[in-house]
């Protein structure tokens, strides 16, 4: 994991979306050797910061996951991407 990953997940996108890449993904390890970022979570930054940008996961473990959770995630990213709704975080 970055040192500041705010700062590099968000210049990810930037550079990423300034180039001719039209796809970006965001891979889903639950037992990494360090501390990771959720995948659902980090999409969901990615659709705020680019409107062209094509994104998803290669993988998205639901067998490991709590149900609940992730379809709020889901269902939370859904809307962001397609109503273009606000990053307020949604109680779970």
């Amino acid at each position: 994991m970055p040192a500041d990953p705010t700062h590099f997940y968000r210049r990810l996108v930037e550079v990423v979306d300034r180039s001719a890449y039209e796809l970006l993904f965001a891979g889903d390890h639950l037992f990494a050797a360090g501390p990771s970022v959720d995948a659902l979570s980090l999409l969901a930054s990615y659709a705020q910061a680019s409107e062209r940008l094509v994104l998803g996961t290669g993988v998205l473990q639901l067998g490991l996951r709590d149900p609940v959770v992730t379809t709020c995630r889901q269902s939370r990213l859904i809307g962001m991407i397609s109503l273009d709704l606000d990053s307020r975080p949604t109680p779970v």
